[in-house]
């Protein structure tokens, strides 16, 4: 792998350290590496609007890059940086700057150089970078915070687990792609509010830094093996009862639903039936009535899609079920209806 070069290089100082900015070497882009906290790259489409502003002239924002040591070489004017230089931000526009110049092209971009970074570094300055700005998914900061919490690593590495019914199916991406059904974002705030009568705190509203500490205070409280039966319990429940593995169309799947999956952790989570202590349990009797759930009734369907406060609607729905044509054994409520953990949530859903 070559060098990566800056152009019209200057060194300056920013908060107190030293800092390179000038112009990338169009011919040195394919040096320039990207860590696994980083997005994906977007599709070439996607790309086109950037590659549109390389084209036109027009200005494109300055990258930020992290060079894993301090050597450097300056001739002439350009400087050629001797260690491994990371992409901090910025990776959608170096790809569009490859593709154009792959195309005949020379796009000017810009980018500033920090030295003697380390992947925990980049990665805080990533989060700080992209944290605030809507076009990075609550995901990826979800995701990069398994170098953090010991439940995220876990949760994430349940996607290659042979034994649980979403293996594969998770994406922990900026987006969904075609076979995954759920986010990962979606998984921690469903398994937040699973455990919420352990933690008396729900999830629904926790963004992608946050989530990270609240799924470990579960980790901690119940232990790595309860938890991880847990998730794979309740995802059981929805693949035995309405189906996972066989769904073709994600948007004709209520069970995929924010709203439902949510609601349906609420009811789990709400009532001492299914819970020996601290490991989710569901009996065959049980899971026989959730299976007799009209999951693809209209009025289903239509509260599962709904924003506003229909979760509430749709929680005494599913209870009115599995209570219906019982004298006893009857749903036994940790909380009152008006007590219930909020499950509103418009800024995330975990199916889409």
């Amino acid at each position: 792998m070559s060098n990566v070069r800056i152009w019209n290089g200057a060194l300056d100082e920013h908060e107190g350290k030293v800092v390179l900015r000038g112009s990338l070497d169009p011919a040195t882009l394919d040096a320039i590496q990207m860590d696994d906290y980083q997005r994906e790259i977007r599709s070439v489409s996607a790309l086109n609007k950037i590659m549109s502003g390389f084209e036109s002239g027009s200005a494109v924002p300055d990258v930020e890059l992290g060079m894993r040591g301090v050597r450097k070489s300056y001739r002439e004017g350009v400087y050629t940086l001797l260690d491994p230089v990371f992409v901090i931000d910025g990776l959608q526009r170096i790809s569009a700057a490859k593709i154009f110049a792959s195309r005949g092209g020379i796009p000017h971009l810009g980018a500033e150089v920090h030295f003697g970074t380390e992947k925990s570094w980049e990665r805080r300055l990533f989060k700080i970078l992209n944290a605030d700005r809507t076009r990075v998914s609550g995901n990826i900061i979800f995701r990069n915070s398994k170098e953090d919490f010991e439940a995220v690593r876990m949760l994430h590495s349940m996607n290659d687990d042979s034994g649980f019914v979403l293996r594969g199916r998770i994406s922990w991406n900026q987006a969904l792609g075609r076979n995954h059904l759920i986010t990962g974002f979606g998984l921690g705030k469903v398994i937040t509010m699973l455990h919420s009568f352990q933690t008396g705190i729900s999830g629904a509203s926790a963004s992608g830094s946050d989530l990270g500490k609240r799924v470990q205070t579960i980790y901690d409280l119940v232990g790595k093996n309860i938890l991880r039966a847990n998730v794979k319990t309740y995802y059981e429940l929805i693949e035995e009862c309405w189906g996972l593995k066989t769904i073709a169309f994600k948007e004709k799947a209520p069970q995929l639903r924010s709203t439902f999956q949510m609601t349906l952790a609420c009811l789990l989570a709400n009532c001492n039936e299914f819970w020996r202590e601290n490991r989710l349990l569901i009996e065959a009797p049980l899971r026989r009535k959730f299976a007799g759930f009209p999951i693809f009734d209209p009025t289903v369907i239509q509260l599962s899609s709904a924003g506003s406060k229909t979760d509430r609607v749709l929680y005494d729905f599913l209870k009115g079920h599995i209570n219906s044509g019982k004298r006893t054994k009857r749903l036994t409520e940790r909380r009152g209806f008006d007590n219930l953990p909020t499950l509103e949530d418009p800024d995330d859903n975990p199916g889409q």
